[in-house]
């Protein structure tokens, strides 16, 4: 890993309880700093309630779908690229949580209406959100949202 490499962590699922959409768990040595996300109804309805996503350090990782390169994580800058120091593993970085873990801070809550377009958040200077060596971060949804699937994506660089 040499220092400044970028990485997108996405995936697509159906949805329906406040969970952990993604989680990042930094190298040990290797800070994270998250450059851009999104989120997205994939066919959103009249119906579709206000989505709150949030970024959240997490104490305690939530349970998570490992991310598998190539299948989750996806690395930007092509073959030959080296593999990311993020922790993969069911309490490190992946997917879909189906357990939570312990919140601390939240950073960025915002509203979203899935007849909006979606909701995304873009790096400006002086807003950086950075996982220190070994810590986690979440995106999270902070309320259920309406049963309905959705796309979302964590773009990252390695700062170690």
């Amino acid at each position: 890993m040499a220092y400044g490499d970028i990485y997108t962590l996405r995936h697509t699922a159906a949805v329906s309880t406040a969970i952990t959409l993604a989680q990042i768990h930094a190298g040990a040595a290797v800070p994270v700093e998250i450059l851009e996300s999104s989120i997205t109804a994939v066919a959103p309805t009249s119906a579709s309630l206000l989505l709150i996503p949030a970024f959240i350090r997490k104490s305690t990782g939530a349970t998570v779908t490992a991310a598998v390169l190539g299948t989750h994580l996806f690395e930007n800058q092509g073959a030959g690229a080296p593999d990311p120091s993020v922790q993969l593993g069911t309490s490190g970085t992946g997917v879909v949580a189906s357990a939570e873990g312990v919140n601390t801070d939240v950073f960025q809550p915002a509203g979203m209406h899935p007849l909006s377009g979606g909701w995304s958040w873009v790096r400006i200077a002086d807003g950086q959100l950075i996982i220190p060596g070994g810590g986690k971060m979440g995106l999270t949804l902070l309320q259920a949202p309406t049963n309905l699937t959705y796309y979302w994506s964590i773009t990252f660089k390695e700062l170690g």
